[in-house]
């Protein structure tokens, strides 16, 4: 996933459920790089599933 789309989705310290990374981070004890990489490998795992399962109306 582009980084400007990350940005737009979740600002450049939001993770997926909202919460700040540094939040994110503390609360599991890692490094903040670690929650930003967890966040956008749940962001791109999550995309790739929505387009997997996603079908074409022309399939029907």
């Amino acid at each position: 996933m582009p980084e400007e789309r990350r940005r737009a989705e979740g600002g450049t310290q939001g993770v997926p459920s909202g919460h700040d990374r540094g939040e994110v981070a503390a609360e599991l004890g890692y490094d903040e790089t670690v929650a930003r990489a967890m966040a956008d490998r749940y962001l791109d795992d999550t995309e790739s599933r929505a387009q997997k399962n996603q079908f074409s109306l022309f399939d029907l």
